[in-house]
């Protein structure tokens, strides 16, 4: 029941409410819509079918409270304030504010927690406090430009990794390490406007003037310089003053020199890649005396030299006692007699103390100046094993289980038993077992041969018998010619089978003699009984009959009494060489009978016909079936019928 008010509704009395054209009045200072009982009624304004277009409430302050509490309120300003929590009504899927450039001014917050803790910002009294997850958090990476700039943390390690460089922009930077080494030294790096300092809390190791780029150390300095055999090559020294210097080659010999040595280092003379030349007498003292007088380096005292000594000729001894020469390339002499070369060494020919070597029975002196030889009887093995240039074997020779004998530089062919089966192993090539290099007019050998193993004639290279590697099929020949092949489900005969007397051919119960009905019969070709008997001219696919008159055969005809005959159905063009079917199934091209057709034999002679023979006198004789369009099967009947 719905009840239209037309015009205005007016309630009177203390309490009054007006519903008019501009809506809803109440009058109350204090006014109420409500329900009956408290918690249990729902206040619709508007519904899902039929909205409002906008819902305004209009006042100084609008609140919102649950059970007479406040819970939501915005003032006259437009500030909001809640009593609890925002909270979505799905994870991930509202936000506050929006994408069209209308944004919140600022935030206003205690703590920030994103993603369940993932990313926190908080405080701590003063400090402020950025953190990833306390378990999972695997660090902070920063973004410009869509490039990774800088990643503080990953996983476990606490590192900072910058992308790019790193500028301090002060007047005077100061970058410091704690505890870098312990013991709270605490280095750091500070940079002036003149200087770069490396500073601990209680020494300044290292001071560079920016300006000049002149370095000064607090400690010692060690360097490496490799050699150069540039002749601008410049080395490094530090004077007593502990200024750094360069110095050349001739300044490094002049420092030299000036020192306090009991003999003089002079430059005098000197060439390219040498430090010092020595003048005439002088020694060089250490552990050994090196003296050079001009043209000899001379070793005194003891002592001994590790390096490499280049030289032409060295005197071991006092003055020249013994000379130790280069008389050639890769030889050296003592006293000009060669004691070795490349290709020459005669003074290790014989040895200073002869040996004795014993092979198998004899024993023989050598003593280098002679080639010394065994015998095969002196060794012991003369007439008791078979040389590897080959021999006669006289005895017998026994392998165990497994022992293999191999013949071929790849293995070809490989003998031996296994206790249960004695294996001729020859895996891949051609072979022969019998008769083949010497064989005899009518000899065979197994053999394998291309691919194909089998009874093999080396007399005219073919196989009698032969298993073909690639199809497994079986082939049985003769010169040259299959006449039997063998698969896993038939076999095919080339030539023809003939049993000889009292031979058979019996069938199980499942067997039979499959006639071939199918596109392999071509031609005039025929499969079933046939004889091949006389020699008369015939003609493929008519029908004859057996002539009792002579050795001959005939066209059959419905018409008289040879439709009473032996029929057969012609081959070829001869009955002795093409045969003659007496049961079975041939192919006559194109006969034009109806498949599934009787045929009987026709008044035309030799001719089918499908319709029986019914003139006076004729004989009607069903002869067959008509297969499809080319085929027939030819079974004339043992009975006739004649028209009387």
């Amino acid at each position: 029941m719905a009840i239209i008010f037309l015009e205005d509704v007016i309630v009177t009395g203390s309490d009054t409410a007006t519903l008019s054209e501009t809506g809803l009045t109440l009058s109350r200072s204090n006014s109420y819509i409500q329900s009956n009982a408290d918690n249990e009624d729902t206040l619709n304004i508007g519904q899902s079918s039929v909205r409002w277009g906008n819902v305004k409430v209009d006042g100084a302050t609008f609140k919102v409270l649950n059970g007479g509490n406040e819970r939501f309120g915005i003032d006259s300003s437009g500030d909001a304030t809640f009593a609890g929590h925002i909270i979505p009504t799905s994870d991930g899927t509202q936000d506050i504010g929006t994408t069209n450039s209308l944004d919140f001014r600022s935030l206003y917050i205690r703590d920030i927690d994103i993603y369940n803790q993932r990313f926190r910002m908080s405080s701590s009294g003063t400090i402020a406090v950025l953190e990833d997850h306390s378990s999972v958090g695997d660090g902070f990476k920063f973004n410009h430009l869509g490039t990774e700039i800088l990643r503080l943390g990953n996983g476990s390690s606490t590192t900072a990794t910058f992308a790019g460089d790193v500028t301090i922009s002060k007047s005077t930077p100061v970058l410091t390490f704690n505890n870098l080494a312990g013991g709270g030294l605490d280095p750091s790096l500070t940079a002036t406007g003149t200087d770069f300092t490396i500073s601990t809390s209680s020494i300044t190791p290292l001071t560079i003037a920016l300006d000049t780029g002149n370095a000064t150390f607090a400690g010692s300095l060690s360097a490496s310089i490799s050699a150069d055999s540039d002749s601008t090559y410049t080395g490094i020294v530090v004077s007593e003053s502990g200024t750094l210097k360069y110095r050349t080659k001739a300044e490094i010999r002049s420092d030299i020199g000036a020192g306090t040595g009991s003999g003089d280092v002079t430059a005098s003379g000197g060439a390219d890649n040498y430090v010092a030349v020595f003048s005439s007498a002088t020694q060089i003292e250490g552990e050994s005396n090196f003296t050079w007088n001009g043209t000899t380096l001379a070793v005194t005292g003891g002592g001994s030299y590790s390096g490499a000594l280049l030289c032409d000729n060295l005197n071991l001894g006092n003055n020249t006692d013994t000379t130790l020469s280069r008389t050639g390339a890769g030889e050296v002499s003592i006293e000009n007699q060669r004691i070795f070369a490349d290709n020459y060494h005669p003074n290790a020919d014989v040895w200073t103390t002869a040996r004795t070597i014993t092979i198998g029975n004899t024993g023989k002196s050598v003593n280098g100046s002679a080639n010394v030889t065994w015998t095969l009887s002196e060794i012991g093995v003369d007439g008791v094993y078979l040389p590897l240039a080959g021999g006669t074997m006289t005895g017998t020779t026994s392998h165990g289980d497994n022992v293999k004998s191999r013949f071929g530089t790849g293995n070809d062919l490989t003998i031996y038993a296994t206790g249960t089966t004695s294996i001729l192993d020859i895996p891949a090539g051609d072979f022969h077992i019998g008769d083949y290099e010497t064989f005899s007019t009518g000899s065979f050998s197994f053999a394998r041969v291309s691919g194909e193993t089998g009874i093999y004639q080396p007399e005219e290279g073919l196989f009698a018998l032969r298993v073909n590697g690639s199809t497994n099929h079986i082939f049985i020949g003769s010169d040259g010619t299959d006449v039997v092949e063998i698969d896993h489900e038939s076999m095919t005969v080339t030539g023809d089978i003939k049993l000889e007397s009292n031979s058979e051919i019996e069938l199980d119960g499942n067997g039979g003699l499959l006639l071939n009905a199918s596109a392999d019969v071509t031609g005039t070709e025929g499969n079933g009984i046939i004889i091949k008997f006389h020699s008369t001219g015939t003609t493929a696919g008519s029908i004859y009959y057996k002539s009792n008159l002579a050795a001959a055969w005939s066209l059959a005809d419905a018409d008289n009494d040879t439709a009473t005959r032996m029929l057969a159905v012609a081959l070829g063009s001869n009955s002795g060489t093409s045969g003659m079917l007496l049961q079975g199934v041939f192919r006559k091209a194109s006969h034009g009978f109806s498949a599934g057709a009787p045929l009987y034999l026709s008044t035309t002679a030799g001719a089918f016909t499908t319709s029986v023979p019914t003139g006076s006198n004729d004989y009607a004789r069903l002869v067959g079936y008509v297969l499809d369009a080319n085929l027939i099967y030819f079974n004339p009947d043992n009975t006739w019928v004649q028209n009387n």
